[in-house]
């Protein structure tokens, strides 16, 4: 179930995003658990201090652990100072004391561990053709350290899987390489002009596809960001993993399609999102635009 409101006129204070997360989260979700939060670093354009503000007061008291990592994929490591900075903490002793901060480090193959492969049918079915190979799926190990994993990210138009954010930030955002590397190269022959703004496109079936075999909870606040006035929405709810995970598991399917079959991709507050979107509310009613950091490294 996805929750959540915005519209092109609203403005979000850090009082709403607490009450979004408190209505959108269910307790059983993180009450003594340890969570993983995943962020992106600062290609991306959105109010992250006020975010990471609102999970502590929210979630950081009740659960057991609260640890932050950011989903480079493959962009640049970001130095514990930068990483505070980032986040707005100026006094970690006092907010954070019992919270780790780390950086995704997909170079490094004793930080991964492979969950599953892309089989030769699966990468023909989904890119229709276009390649045909086996893809290893590797994901940073620290996941599994942690009872949930807990997506924090705005959504933009985006030139390699149509529209960022949700399960992005595991896929390719703590990915291995290989999987990175094939990621980009499905969007750069299908061209950006296929896939910029589209909300189903192949390479999002791919991550669609990679969250199938990922075992840990997920749960995602996908905000929408308005360039001239901050936070304009904000929608919380679950990213289905395994099959057992998703809606419709145990009815045949039926309360969902799945997605690259008619269907839309299985991520519901992204879609949401992206419905927004669509509609021109991340700019006020003009036309959305890719995210203002076009020209940096594509990962998350």
């Amino acid at each position: 179930m996805t929750m959540g409101r915005g519209s092109p006129e609203t403005v979000l204070h850090e009082e709403d995003v607490a009450a979004i997360i408190e209505q959108g989260t269910p307790v059983r979700q993180f009450e003594n658990k340890r969570v993983l939060v995943l962020t992106p670093d600062t290609t991306r354009t959105c109010p992250l201090p006020m975010m990471i503000r609102a999970i502590r007061r929210t979630i950081g008291e009740r659960c057991a652990r609260l640890d932050f990592m950011v989903a480079l994929g493959t962009h640049t490591p970001m130095s514990p100072e930068a990483i505070l900075a980032l986040y707005g903490i100026t006094d970690r002793e006092r907010d954070f004391a019992r919270s780790s901060f780390f950086n995704h480090a997909w170079e490094h193959p004793d930080t991964l561990q492979r969950i599953g492969t892309l089989s030769v049918r699966d990468v023909e079915t989904i890119s229709a053709g276009i390649l045909s190979e086996e893809v290893p799926i590797e994901i940073n190990r620290k996941i599994f350290e942690y009872d949930q994993i807990l997506i924090v990210g705005p959504v933009f138009p985006h030139e390699v899987v149509g529209f960022s954010g949700g399960a992005k930030y595991l896929f390719p955002g703590i990915s291995g390489g290989e999987f990175l590397h094939f990621f980009h190269w499905l969007a750069a022959v299908i061209t950006c002009k296929k896939i910029i703004g589209i909300k189903d496109t192949p390479v999002r079936r791919v991550i669609d596809r990679a969250m199938e075999m990922v075992a840990v909870p997920v749960h995602l606040l996908a905000m929408v960001v308005n360039h001239g006035t901050g936070l304009c929405g904000l929608y919380a709810g679950h990213v289905p993993g395994p099959p057992r995970d998703r809606p419709g598991h145990g009815d045949g399917g039926r309360t969902r399609p799945p997605a690259g079959h008619g269907g839309q991709p299985r991520d519901g507050p992204v879609r949401a999102v992206r419905g927004a979107c669509t509609r021109g509310l991340v700019a006020g009613g003009r036309p959305v635009r890719p995210h203002p950091h076009r020209d940096q490294a594509e990962s998350v």
